[in-house]
């Protein structure tokens, strides 16, 4: 793929592609709503320019396209790519949201999915190419790849396979900065079609790792799952919340120490800055944190082997 020219368009003229539509979410109301405003008071030339194909389907910009819309402005700056074949389209419409939009990891892993399968249909269609190409070429039977002759004026199909190690999800993940194990986490999360699992995870209620294990598990069970799961994420935030209230200082050193005087036989008077107030909160938050890690870590056995 290359840049062939750099131009201003009747939005009119642009036609929707919908694979690259629908490919990543449109921005939510609000933040269409700052666009909008942001065009109508200083003008569209600060919006990059959108990306379209010779034959003017858009590849990128369909949030600004609609804002110029919204605020009334009829040309657009364009920026017009040519590309071998629809594949090499849809791959410069992930790599371009990618650089512009702030993505989680679900969305990374989901676009990293379809990116490596874009790449497996595009080295298929080459190896197709070169199929066809062996056929017609028989005179080159040294060439083996390029099919052998029968001595009757066909050719033996001997193209190679797309090689896997050009195309694969590695190639994929690391363009998105997603590792293979979250890919083939958030899929197989995906692959069980359970709702509630996958907008947990989608929320991040429950962790990729965690959601993953869940599927693994029978349906009648992945609700308690989800649930005990989520229960512990947000016990964890209070006593965040916890630690943040009575001071990192005091933390670190107050409870330690306090819990040493306690175990000495020490009385609960104000020491090291700590009032009795402060000294419970934080054994208090010590003993929530044993408490939920314990939690956890029954938990986790559960999922693991149960």
């Amino acid at each position: 793929m290359h840049l062939i020219d750099e131009t201003t368009l009747d939005i009119r003229s642009i036609r929707d592609w919908p694979r690259a539509r629908d490919g990543f979410p449109p921005y939510t109301a609000g933040e269409m709503a700052d666009l909008v405003a942001h065009i109508r008071k200083f003008g569209p030339s600060g919006i990059p320019s959108v990306v379209i194909s010779p034959d003017t389907y858009l590849i990128d910009g369909y949030n600004r396209l609609e804002a110029l819309r919204q605020a009334g402005v009829d040309q657009v700056d364009a920026s017009i790519w040519a590309y071998s074949d629809d594949e090499e389209m849809f791959q410069h419409s992930i790599i371009l949201n990618l650089k512009r939009r702030h993505l989680d990891t679900v969305t990374k892993a989901r676009k990293a999915a379809e990116l490596a399968a874009s790449y497996r249909t595009e080295a298929e269609a080459r190896a197709n190419r070169a199929r066809s190409e062996a056929a017609k070429a028989q005179h080159e039977q040294s060439a083996p790849w390029r099919g052998e002759s029968l001595g009757d004026g066909q050719a033996v199909d001997t193209a190679p396979p797309p090689k896997r190690n050009e195309h694969t999800q590695e190639r994929a993940s690391k363009e998105l900065g997603v590792s293979d194990k979250t890919v083939r986490q958030v899929k197989k999360v995906d692959a069980t079609g359970d709702q509630e699992l996958i907008a947990a995870m989608e929320q991040k209620k429950v962790s990729i790792s965690k959601a993953a294990r869940i599927a693994a598990r029978p349906v009648e069970e992945r609700q308690a799952l989800i649930a005990s799961v989520a229960d512990d994420a947000a016990a964890l935030s209070g006593v965040a919340d916890a630690f943040r209230r009575t001071g990192a200082e005091y933390f670190i050193a107050g409870c330690v120490n306090a819990t040493l005087a306690l175990d000495d036989g020490g009385s609960k008077t104000k020491w090291d800055g700590l009032n009795d107030d402060q000294m419970g909160k934080c054994l208090a938050a010590l003993g929530h944190v044993l408490t939920t890690a314990q939690k956890w870590h029954d938990r986790a056995k559960e999922i693991h082997h149960g």
